[in-house]
């Protein structure tokens, strides 16, 4: 069992500056996640519409519905990098005309 730390000194950003004082160490860090309880698997997953989070309201009901559907079948098929860079071309694009 871990010495009794106030856990305010273990908030990863700032506790370098605990460590360099002296006031904890990096064995106490270690033994404190050592006793921390394994919550793997206790969680709940939760599913969400893209309508609850905002995506596609830029785009029109016609550019949604033409866009291709990405499928474990043919998602290795996809270049997203080079679709993010021609989406900020057209952005920077549209921007400027704007």
């Amino acid at each position: 069992m871990a010495k009794n730390i106030d856990t305010r000194y273990l908030d990863k950003r700032i506790r370098e500056n605990y460590l360099k004082k002296g006031i904890i160490s990096e064995s106490d860090i270690n033994a404190y996640l050592k006793d921390l309880p394994n919550e793997e698997n206790n969680f709940e997953l939760v599913m969400i519409t893209d309508d609850e989070i905002g995506v596609g309201d830029e785009l029109s009901d016609e550019e949604i519905s033409s866009m291709p559907e990405i499928t474990e079948d043919n998602i290795d098929n996809f270049d997203f990098e080079d679709d993010l860079e021609n989406n900020a071309a057209e952005q920077t694009t549209k921007d400027a005309n704007d």
